[in-house]
Order: C-alpha cells, then sequence, then structure tokens
C-alpha cells in the first residue's frame, strides 16, 4: 500500500523532497516505458497561433513586467525553491509524472496503475507534440537567459533550448495538461494537483527558460488541448479505464488526499511573482453548500488555494495592470467598445449571443434545447468558483479605484464593492468557451480567440485589472476539469453533441475558413 504524508504549509520545500523520493522509488525503477496512445489526430489540434495574444515587444509594460519576473527569479535560485525549481526542469515523462505522484495521492507508474499511466502518457506526449508547434516557430521569441546572455539554472538544458523558442512555455503546457487530466479522475485531489502545477510553472520562470507571459500563455494553451482531448475516442476510452482504475484503489484506500491546511493562501513576496505558502485566518470564506446540477458548491477548486494573491500596489505587475486599464480606455473611443458593452451582460441569453457568431449558431431553448440545458446547469454548478478569493481579497475594481466611470455605468454601484479578483465573468466565460470548442471541433480556434477577446473586455470596461482576467481564465480551466468527472454534466453533454452534430449535418452551422 503506497500513502504520501499529508502536505504541509510551514514547510512545503520538505514536503516536496519527502513525496519525490517515494515516487522516484516507483517510477524510475520501472522498465522501459511503454508505447503511448496516440490521442488527437495529426494536423487537428488547437492552432495557438490563432486564439493566443502575441507575446510582448520589447519597450511595452507587459515586457517590463516579464523582465521583473525573470530578476525576481534569479533571487529565488539559492535554497529550497531553487532546488524544487531544478528538480521541475527535467523534461522526462517518467521523471515529470514522478512529480505528481504527492499531489495526486499516489504513484502513477506502468506497474501499480497501469491504465492511469497509459492515460497520462498519451496526454504528455499530445501536449508535447502540439502545445508548442506552432506558436514557437513564428514568435520565435528568445529565451530569457539568451536575451540576457547569462546561464539559466540549469544549464545543461541551455544549449538544447537555446534554439527552441520561448512563447509558449511547453513544460508548463504539459503539467497543466497533466493535471487537468489527474484532476478529472481524483477531484478530491483537485487543489493539490493545481498547486503543484502552478508552481511547475514558475518554476520555468526561476530556471530563467520562460517569462511569465510564456507560463501563462502555456496555461490557455494547456486549457484548449484539455478541451480537445474530450472529443478524442482513444483518450475517451483510456480515461474511463483509467477512472476505474483509481476508483477501485481509492475505495480501497490506496489512494491518499493530501489537502492543503484549511486557511492557506498564495502571497507574493514581491507583487506578482514567486509565491510561498503562509497560514492565515480565513473567516467567512467557507465553502457554499448551495446544490447545483452538476459539481456541488464544496466540490469545485478552492480559488484562495489554487490562485496567486493578485499584485500588490507599487509593484511592476500592478504598473502593467495599470496600464492595461488606461489602454483599455483608449479602446473605448474604438467599435471594440461595443464588443465590450455587450460581453458585459452576465446571462444564458448574454452569453450565447456573445458566442453566436465564433460557435456559428445561437444558442438557444427553442433551437438547441440540449445545449441549452447544458450551458443553464453550467452557469448554475459555477456560479460562485470565484467567490472564495473575493470574499477574501476584496480587492478594489479600477474604475472604483480611480474614481472615475466604467463602460457600463448601470453596473457600476451594484460591483463597486464586489471583489475583483479574479474576474467572475471571465471565469465563466472561459467555461462557456472551452465548452463550445470541445461541441465544435471546426470552430474550435475561433472559439478560443472569442473566449480570450471576452476576457479582455472587462479590462476594456474598467471592471478589472488584468491580473483578475489572468486568473479567472485559469480558474475556469480548473472548473471545466471538474465537470468532467461529472457523470450527470458528461450525459447531458453527449445529449448536446449529438443535437449539433445533427444541426451540422443539416447545414445549420456556419463554420470558418482557418489559414
Amino acid at each position: 500500500m503506497w500513502t504520501f504524508p499529508t502536505l504541509t504549509i510551514e514547510d512545503p520545500m520538505k514536503t516536496v523532497s519527502v513525496l519525490l523520493t517515494a515516487a522516484l522509488t516507483v517510477v524510475l525503477a520501472s522498465a522501459q516505458t511503454p508505447q503511448a496512445p496516440v490521442f488527437i489526430p495529426d494536423d487537428d489540434a488547437p492552432n495557438a497561433v490563432r486564439f493566443l495574444p502575441a507575446p510582448p515587444s520589447e519597450g511595452t509594460a507587459l515586457f517590463l513586467s516579464d523582465k521583473a519576473g525573470y530578476f525576481r527569479g534569479k533571487t529565488l535560485r539559492d535554497g529550497a525553491r531553487g532546488e524544487q525549481a531544478r528538480l521541475n526542469a527535467n523534461p522526462r515523462f517518467d521523471y515529470t509524472l514522478s512529480l505528481f505522484a504527492g499531489p495526486f495521492g499516489i504513484a502513477v507508474s506502468d506497474s501499480l496503475t497501469p491504465e492511469t499511466y497509459r492515460l497520462i502518457s498519451g496526454v504528455f506526449q499530445a501536449a508535447r507534440k502540439y502545445a508548442t508547434r506552432d506558436a514557437k516557430p513564428h514568435y520565435r521569441r528568445p529565451r530569457p537567459f539568451v536575451f540576457f546572455g547569462e546561464a539559466s539554472l540549469t544549464p545543461q538544458y541551455d544549449a538544447e533550448m537555446a534554439d527552441n523558442w520561448s512563447y509558449p512555455s511547453g513544460h508548463t503546457a504539459r503539467a497543466y495538461c497533466m493535471a487537468f487530466t489527474l484532476a478529472s479522475l481524483n477531484p478530491a485531489n483537485q487543489d493539490t494537483l493545481f498547486q503543484f502545477a502552478y508552481e511547475y510553472g514558475q518554476s520555468r520562470i526561476i530556471c530563467g527558460h520562460h517569462w511569465p507571459s510564456d507560463v501563462e500563455a502555456g496555461r490557455m494553451v494547456a486549457a484548449a488541448l484539455f478541451a480537445r482531448l474530450q472529443t478524442d475516442s482513444a483518450y475517451l476510452s483510456c480515461w474511463a479505464k483509467a477512472k476505474e482504475e483509481i476508483r477501485k484503489l481509492d475505495s480501497e484506500g490506496r489512494i491518499a488526499h493530501p489537502q492543503p491546511t484549511a486557511g492557506s493562501l498564495y502571497v507574493p513576496n514581491y507583487g506578482y511573482g514567486d509565491h510561498h505558502m503562509i497560514h492565515a485566518n480565513l473567516t467567512g470564506t467557507k465553502r457554499s453548500t448551495r446544490k447545483a446540477p452538476y459539481v456541488p458548491a464544496a466540490d469545485f477548486a478552492n480559488s484562495l488555494e489554487i490562485l496567486p494573491a493578485p499584485p500588490q500596489e507599487h509593484s511592476v505587475e500592478f504598473l502593467y495592470d495599470q496600464y492595461q486599464y488606461f489602454d483599455g480606455k483608449q479602446q473605448r473611443l474604438t467599435p471594440r467598445a461595443d464588443v465590450a458593452i455587450a460581453d458585459a451582460e452576465f446571462s444564458a441569453k448574454g452569453f450565447a449571443a456573445n458566442f453566436a457568431g465564433a460557435f456559428g449558431i445561437l444558442i438557444s431553448e427553442e433551437e438547441t434545447p440540449q445545449l441549452w440545458k447544458l450551458l443553464r446547469a453550467v452557469m448554475k454548478s459555477e456560479s460562485g468558483t470565484a467567490s472564495q478569493a473575493k470574499n477574501y481579497y476584496k480587492r478594489t475594481r479600477p474604475y472604483a479605484y480611480y474614481n472615475q466611470g466604467s463602460l457600463v455605468p448601470k453596473d457600476e454601484e451594484e460591483l463597486r464593492t464586489n471583489g475583483s479578483f479574479p474576474s467572475g465573468h471571465t471565469t465563466m466565460g472561459t467555461v462557456w468557451g472551452l465548452i463550445l470548442a470541445e461541441i465544435n471541433i471546426a470552430n474550435e480556434d475561433t472559439i478560443l480567440k472569442r473566449t480570450y477577446d471576452y476576457g479582455q473586455s472587462r479590462v476594456i470596461a474598467g471592471y478589472h485589472w488584468q491580473s483578475d482576467v489572468n486568473a479567472g481564465r485559469y480558474l475556469g480551466a480548473t472548473f471545466v476539469a471538474r465537470l468532467h468527472a461529472d457523470k450527470e454534466f458528461i450525459k447531458q453533454l453527449r445529449k448536446a453533441k449529438k443535437e449539433f452534430l445533427r444541426l451540422d449535418k443539416a447545414g445549420k452551422i456556419r463554420h470558418y475558413e482557418t489559414q
């Protein structure tokens, strides 16, 4: 029986070392890695160039923030955090998988958990093949250690990485694809899985192999790939076998559940950079006990545990938030303002109208009853996902911070005292977008681009800082992973997909040419 110690807040790096020792005993002793299953047909994956923003150019506010993240990461290379970043740099599948043993609750190996091992190996290979294939050669962004002409924390990889470009982060994309999949298999451990994935991405900054914006892009690519995997029959077959395997092991008491200590949160040392865990009293932030059509309120990821704290005032990251606010105000003078105003409507009809163009048909109770039922139930289930972090941080919204008007005056009084971090609109928009991309594969890049733009509308409207929106995108992706572990959601999703196929065959779905 494999057991792992409970995660501690007081000394997380010591805990990681203990878990790694136990995991590596199993994984690194394994025989030759078997052939991984092939998920997602070649040339049928989301194209990141079509839905990611371009990486920041030199001289921009975001690039200044990226540089600050790089230098901050250098200060963390000595000691336990730097050692963890070194460990996380190893790109081998078995090694990366071993790092998830503690958060997942069991060491996944070909001998102990063969079905889960086979599933995750296929996910890893799909992410390695598709996550950076299009964007890296398109943007050819130099890695930080190359840009500054310095050695990284892991010089043994520098020669290989120097010509491999930086945007987006492939390590991060692979880790998040694995985390999303593992969380769907074992949702009870989703908080520890997503905490680890976040720290794994930050390790890429500490190593000097990636800028913060590369890591953010890696998360978005992973969310898109996870949605695409849900349409692949080979993946679904492997997932069902792995789910049964984990269910059986859990019923036998062989899965550890290392829940984070109650009342913990990420707090930044210097603004939005690296994060460590501290103990805090989160009185008044208990989970809701409300019922929901799919995922009960107590079962979605804890936004306080999986999100970093918002940027502190006077940090470089907050300067970037401010820059984005004023840039958004300038966009209010353009036709983009009309889109941002429409996107402010937080209702099923509002989301349906705003995604209709990208999706190819207007979702409604009359024309698409199964789709309408699915997405209405998703909204009822998701409502409140962001509330724990919102209620704790109580971050002031941009328009209120500056005491200026927003683009949507009718919402100002209601939302003035409603916390800004993370963005609830963006969270829900991301959930809708990822599900719609899964249903209409032909339009997935267009839908994913619309999903990104939907979040940016909240910045343009003056209701959210950029870091609120980034956090909402991540939170929405974690909720989609949790939905895919819910039987009732899957049942209705299948009905919605059948309905969509009938409409598509009848020529009622608009499709877009891709270049």
